[in-house]
């Protein structure tokens, strides 16, 4: 999200947010939350409206992760692709993996045998 994005976010989040009556009087402060682990940096954060230490209103917003793998995925093989997969999104690295491979099997008109050949 841009700055104006940003600005429109917390605008929305201020206007939803009623004051409670209390001999405290506070101010209402934004705070973004998440995510809670340094790979998963821009999948997805909370914005969190704060009366003192009561959150008020809170709005989740799912961000975009864009690591230029568009043109990474161009100049591979598709099996050089796959360990890209896992990289996308390091909570769900094997759904990625999954769905690449259903794709490129897919795109090439391929699928796996039914049962493995088992040699004996």
């Amino acid at each position: 999200m841009g700055a104006d994005n940003d600005s429109l976010l917390y605008e929305s989040l201020k206007r939803s947010v009623r004051h409670r009556n209390r001999d405290l009087d506070t101010e209402v402060i934004m705070v973004n939350m998440g995510p809670q682990h340094p790979s998963t940096h821009g999948v997805f954060r909370i914005a969190v409206a704060l009366d003192g230490e009561t959150i008020v209103s809170l709005k989740p917003v799912m961000g975009y992760l864009h690591r230029n793998h568009e043109k990474i995925g161009e100049r591979n093989t598709f099996l050089q692709n796959m360990p890209f997969t896992d990289r996308l999104d390091y909570l769900s690295s094997m759904s990625n993996n999954f769905g690449y491979a259903l794709a490129v099997e897919k795109l090439m008109g391929s699928s796996r045998p039914s049962a493995p050949n088992i040699c004996g």
